[in-house]
């Protein structure tokens, strides 16, 4: 779940990522919500009934005013197919490495594709562009808006913003993609101050 004035009046705005759909919900002003997610344009921002949402933020990523949202999500997981995992023929929790992952969403006032979040590294499962995402947080120490996101069992991405409505991923030369012995370090949270 994150918040923020996604319509400019003032009042802040709930994003929230589900196991399905995800719901934008708009401040009336007098302490009640609506379902606005359809309205907004933002029912494609889920990736179908067996999607696991995750980290989300609002920002102002090109400084135009209007606020965008990154949306990360998990892994996909349908419960009518799911099988139980087994070790020595004891049921085990299952790694997110045994579900498909399902890919981050930036909705921007720019093109995802030429963002930069959808095509960052390879990811330990080999797949571009995928990730088991967790957290997202923003950071903004040069006026302009970056995005940490936070993966479980993976490395976690720095996306640098480029001023131009891109982005780089630079978590493995800033220090945040891995732990001091470089393996992942499954985040599970973040904050940035």
């Amino acid at each position: 779940m994150c918040r923020g004035d996604y319509d400019n009046d003032g009042d802040e705005d709930i994003f929230i990522t589900n196991y399905g759909a995800h719901r934008l919900l708009r401040n009336n002003g007098d302490g009640t919500f609506a379902d606005v997610t359809d309205q907004a344009g933002l029912a494609k921002a889920s990736f179908g009934p067996t999607c696991c949402g995750a980290g989300c933020a609002f920002l102002d990523c090109d400084r135009d005013g209007q606020v965008d949202l990154f949306v990360g999500n998990y892994l996909e997981f349908d419960a009518a197919k799911a099988q139980p995992c087994l070790q020595a023929n004891v049921p085990v929790y299952c790694s997110p490495r045994t579900y498909p992952m399902v890919a981050n969403r930036s909705i921007t006032t720019t093109a995802t594709a030429r963002s930069g979040m959808s095509a960052s590294r390879r990811g330990s499962a080999g797949t571009r562009g995928m990730r088991w995402v967790w957290s997202a947080r923003i950071s903004d120490g040069d006026g302009w808006t970056d995005i940490y996101v936070g993966n479980d069992v993976m490395e976690n991405f720095l996306f640098h913003n480029r001023r131009n409505g891109t982005f780089e991923e630079i978590g493995l030369v800033s220090g945040v993609a891995v732990d001091q012995y470089g393996e992942p370090q499954g985040s599970m949270g973040s904050q940035c101050r």
